[in-house]
This record gives structure tokens, sequence and C-alpha cells, in this order.
């Protein structure tokens, strides 16, 4: 039998390395341009068993590192078995290696690099929605703190900056491989191009008295102590302390995290009394678990939002709700695993329409955690003309993981598409306000106990992104379907 080279072992490693230190939080976006490069060179004329090693070394590094989180999520604060938070992980990191086989089984079979980069991108989709979808470290994410280069996401998205950064992985390898001078030519041509469209889409600043004034509560109490009975009224009552301490701050709206209370909210009528009456000094934004029964007495569950201005409340309920966090999917074939972790438990029920919360003329629509990855989630937002995206989140379940950086970006790139600023507020870090230019104001530390005030602009200014979507791509697939037609007619 033929022994594998050790080259198929050191240059996916070197890759996925590369790719680590590329990832949000890390070292540096910049790397992104050609992390990839090794694994390319590598996987270019190796057999089916090589390129098979390869792919699984490559994505066991990359994502045993990048994606650690899962093993906190399931293990310390799921409390299952280490094992168990490890084979979760292990599990996640064979499906996202599938996407990587087919790649890399395309590229290995010579196609040009433009149709390979359109792959890549149909591919980050794909994965976006399948399995309810897992749209998270998509390569576009790595360039959140790319100046000017991440401004083209208000062009063409995301996955428009996955393709200009996948393209430029493969035109350094083409050079490489084959030493022609135009594949040189075109990455610089592609970097002075995508710098300079960045630089002209550089957003101009908006005067103080057009802005809205946020003062974000991040009262990071343990996560483990959340649900505990006996730390109920201690969590409780910090929380309530943080917001009469900040009632009298020079700000507009008070915002709090999701599910910031360790408990049903609206359902406490004391707690819910005194949150009216300190509304009445200014509206207070703040995430709830909301408990509804209907006429037979049904229970449902809802990861809710609410908007308290004096005597006025509207409720958001959130849309996507996570997978096996908010509600287990294939109940039939996991049912023990089910039981495992949710016991008798009801699943959250997942709210069908997108809230606008009022605020003199501002139009402000929220969302909750993991939905901000979504694009389309998103673009329901600016399609109900909402001037800000109030995103509230409780990234303690990353722990202290390069998890939070990595929803962060998420967040940076959805204001930057669609041309909204974000008013992020986290329970344990990272809060913050996100500009349309995927500037952070007022950043919060992970695990600090803090509020911090920040300004964002009402005005509605829709981007190239919103209103367009991922048309590019299509008139991209429409083209090369066409050209395949005509040269298949050919033969």
């Amino acid at each position: 039998m033929k022994n594998i080279d050790f080259k198929h072992i050191l240059f996916p490693v070197l890759s996925a390395i590369l790719l680590v230190l590329a990832s949000p939080g890390v070292f540096s976006g910049y790397l992104s341009f050609f992390a990839l490069v090794p694994l390319m060179i590598i996987t270019r004329k190796s057999d089916n068993r090589e390129l098979i090693t390869s792919i699984l070394i490559f994505s066991l590094v990359y994502y045993l590192i990048s994606l650690k989180w899962i093993t906190i999520a399931v293990s310390h604060f799921g409390n299952a078995p280490l094992f168990i938070g490890y084979a979760v992980l292990i599990f996640f990191i064979v499906y996202l290696a599938v996407y990587w086989a087919v790649f890399l089984y395309f590229f290995r079979s010579g196609y040009g690099v433009v149709l390979l980069s359109l792959l890549f991108v149909i591919l980050e989709i794909v994965r976006g929605r399948l399995f309810t979808g897992f749209p998270w470290l998509n390569f576009g994410s790595f360039a959140y703190n790319i100046p000017f280069f991440k401004l083209n996401a208000s062009l063409i998205g995301e996955q428009g900056l996955s393709f200009l950064l996948i393209l430029s992985n493969l035109l350094i390898f083409q050079f490489i491989h084959s030493k022609k001078v135009k594949y040189l030519g075109a990455f610089i041509a592609i970097i002075l191009i995508s710098f300079g469209s960045g630089y002209i889409l550089k957003p101009t600043s908006v005067p103080a008295e057009d802005k809205i004034s946020f003062r974000i509560i991040q009262p990071s109490y343990k996560q483990e102590n959340k649900w505990i009975p006996a730390k109920k009224e201690e969590i409780t009552d910090n929380v309530l302390d943080m917001l009469k301490k900040n009632m009298d701050t020079e700000s507009d709206i008070i915002v709090l995290p999701e599910s910031v209370f360790p408990a049903f909210t609206a359902n406490e009528k004391d707690l819910y009394s005194k949150l009216q009456k300190f509304s009445k000094q200014k509206p207070i934004i703040f995430g709830s678990i909301r408990l509804n029964r209907n006429e037979n007495q049904k229970i449902k569950l809802f990861n809710s939002v609410y908007y308290i201005n004096d005597n006025n409340t509207k409720i958001y309920d959130k849309i996507h709700l996570v997978p096996f966090g908010e509600y287990f999917p294939f109940k039939t074939i996991f049912k023990p695993i089910n039981y495992y972790f949710f016991g008798d438990a009801e699943d959250f029920t997942s709210g069908d329409s997108i809230s606008i919360f009022m605020y003199k003329n501002a139009k402000m629509s929220p969302l909750l955690c993991y939905e901000g990855a979504f694009t389309n989630l998103v673009h329901r937002v600016k399609r109900n003309d909402a001037d800000i995206l109030i995103l509230l989140t409780n990234d303690s379940w990353f722990g202290k993981s390069f998890g939070r950086y990595q929803h962060l970006a998420i967040d940076v790139i959805r204001s930057i598409e669609y041309g909204i600023p974000v008013v992020r507020a986290s329970q344990s870090g990272i809060s913050g306000c996100i500009t349309p230019g995927g500037n952070v104001k007022a950043k919060t530390q992970i695990d600090e106990k803090t509020a911090v005030s920040c300004s964002v602009a009402s005005e509605d200014n829709p981007t190239l992104f919103a209103k367009l979507g991922y048309s590019w791509l299509l008139i991209f697939i429409i083209f090369y379907a066409f050209r395949w037609i005509t040269n298949y007619s050919r033969k």
C-alpha cells in the first residue's frame, strides 16, 4: 500500500493554522488572502486517498480550534460528559469537511479560477441553509476588520467577499504553479480595485443631532448560575440595580441583553411592575423567555424581545431558533439524546414576523443571537424600513473562546451589507454599537460588568446589496450555464 507523503500532512496543517490566524479575534484577516494556498498546492496532483487524507487533517486542525466553543456549550454549560461534547464537535467537523471535499475535488480537476470561486460561494450558501443552516465562519466574515476591503459587502454581500478572498487564493496558487505573470497581475488588480472601491464607499459622518443615544447594560453574571433557583433573586436584583443606576445617564434608550432575567418576566408581577416604572423615565429594550398558554392550557415558550415605552409594550418572538439549543430537530431519530438534554421540557416556538419598535421617527427592529447570521432575516428587517437593528445575545455559551469574535464579525458584515447600524447587547460581552462602515464603537470586554453609551444614526441609507442582493451571483451562474449549453450543443 502506498504510504502517505509527509507533505500531505504538513501542508494541510499549515493552511489550517494560517486560516485559524486569519479568523475573527485571532490575528489578522489579511492572511485569508493566501491561507489556503498550501492546501491547494498539495491537493492539485493528489490521488483520491491523498485528497481525503489532506481534507480530514485540514478540517480536524482548523475546526478543532475554531469550533472549540461547541464542546464548551455542550459539556460545560449543557452538563454533558466531555466525550459527548467532542463527539458533537467531530460530527460537525466531518459534516463541514464534505464541503471542502467537493470544492477541492473540482479544484483538482482543473476548472478555471472564476468558476471555482463561484462553486466555493455556492457551497457556502448551501451550508448556510441546509439542515436549518450553519452560516458560520464564512470566508467573507474574515474581512470584518480589514479596512476598506470589508466595505465591498455593501455592494456584493458577505458571499461576495468570500468570492474575492477565494479568488485571491486561487490566483496566487496559479502564479506559483504555472509561473505565469498574468495570475499575479490579476491578483494585484483585485487588491487595488477592491480596496479602492472600499475607500470610495466609505460612509460620510452623520451630525450628532440626527442620532439616537443608547445605553447598553452588560450584567456579566455567570451563566452557570442563571437557572439555579437560589440565585434567581440575586441575579434579578443585580440587573435591576444596574438598570436603576443607568436611568439618569444622558441616553435615549436603555438596552439589556437576551433573556437577561432568569424568569418569565411578564409573569412576575413585581419584576414587570418595576420595569414599567423605569420605562416612564426612558424606553427599555430587553430579552426574556416568554410563556404563553392558549385556551386549551397548552404551554408555548418563546425567546422574546420586549420594548417598554411608558405604558406601551411591544414584543418580538425569535423566528430562527437554534437547533439542539432551543429546539431539538429530528426528534424521532434522536429521541434518547433529546431526552438526555431536555428531559420533558418543551421546545421553544418560533415567531413568524419581524417587529418594529418606534422611537420618535426612528424605526428599530430586533433580532436575537444567532439570527444575525442569516442575511435573509436582516433583509426582512430592512424591507420593513427599519432604521436601526437591535441585536440582543447571550454569548456566554461561547465561554472565552473565539466564538464571541466570530459572532461579532458576522454582525459587522451584516451592518455593512444593509447600511444599517447595529446596537448589540450581550450578557457578558461583546457589546457595543456597529456603524454601517463596520466600526464597533464603545466595545466592551468579555466578562466585563459594565454599561456603555453609543449613538447611531436613524437615517435610511439602503445599500446596493440591500436592493439587489446576490443578483451578481445569479448573472455569473446564468453566464456559465449558457456557455456550457452552447459548448455542449456544438459537440
